[in-house]
C-alpha cells in the first residue's frame, strides 16, 4: 500500500489495474506513446472511477520515455518510484538511466523477453524477473546464465550441473519459441563485455 508503480509501456493499463486492485498500490502511473493504447487504457481505469474504486490512484502518461526523461519532473517522478515494470526492449543505454534515476531500495520487474545481462534477478517467477537497486552485477557466465535459465541438472550422465553451453543452448530454445533468438547472441556480447570490466 505504500508502493508507487510505474509501468513503462503500458499499454491498455492490464498492469495498472493488476497494481491498483490486487496489490492496492498507493499510485500508479503508466507512460505509453501509442495514441489508441493510451485512450484505451485511460477509459478502462475511468470504468473503475465511475464505480467509486481507485479514486484518483492513477495517471496515464502520453509519452515516449526516452523523451520523459529529459524532464526534470519525470526524473523527480523516478526518485519516488517503489516498483517499476518493464517489458519491452532491452539496452544498456536505457539501463543506465533506470539506475542513475532509481532510488535505492526500487524494484525493478521486467518480462522475460526483456532481460539485461548486466544485472542479476533477486528473484525469478518465470516469465518475470525481479531486480533491486542497488543491482547486482554478474560475477560470471555462467552465474547469470544459471540464475535466468534456472536448469539444475546436466542432460550428460556424467554431470552433475548443466554445462554453461546447455545453459546457452536453454535460454536461445526459449527464444526461438517466445522470442528473438537474434536477442541471445546480443546477451552473450553484452554479457563478455561486462565481465572484461571487472
Amino acid at each position: 500500500s505504500n508502493d508507487i508503480f510505474l509501468d513503462l509501456g503500458c499499454g491498455y493499463g492490464q498492469n495498472i489495474k493488476i497494481a491498483l486492485t490486487e496489490f492496492n498500490v498507493k499510485k500508479a502511473i503508466g507512460y505509453e506513446n501509442n495514441l489508441e493504447r493510451q485512450k484505451n487504457a485511460k477509459n478502462r481505469l475511468k470504468e473503475f472511477k465511475k464505480i467509486g474504486i481507485l479514486k484518483s490512484r492513477w495517471i496515464i502518461k502520453n509519452n515516449d520515455f526516452d523523451e520523459a526523461m529529459k524532464n526534470n519532473l519525470t526524473k523527480k517522478l523516478l526518485k519516488d518510484v517503489t516498483v517499476v515494470f518493464y517489458g519491452l526492449s532491452t539496452n544498456t543505454d536505457f539501463l543506465n538511466k533506470l539506475n542513475s534515476n532509481l532510488s535505492s531500495g526500487c524494484r525493478l520487474i521486467c518480462y522475460y523477453n526483456c532481460l539485461f545481462p548486466e544485472i542479476l534477478p533477486i528473484r525469478v517467477d518465470f516469465p518475470f524477473y525481479l531486480y533491486k537497486k542497488p543491482f547486482k552485477k554478474p560475477k560470471s557466465v555462467r552465474e547469470w546464465l544459471s540464475t535466468i535459465v534456472q536448469k539444475r541438472k546436466s542432460i550428460f550422465p556424467n554431470k552433475q550441473k548443466p554445462t554453461i553451453s546447455e545453459l546457452w543452448d536453454e535460454l536461445k530454445h526459449d527464444y526461438d519459441v517466445n522470442g528473438d533468438p537474434e536477442d541471445v547472441k546480443y546477451y552473450k556480447i553484452r554479457l563478455e563485455k561486462i565481465l572484461k570490466k571487472k
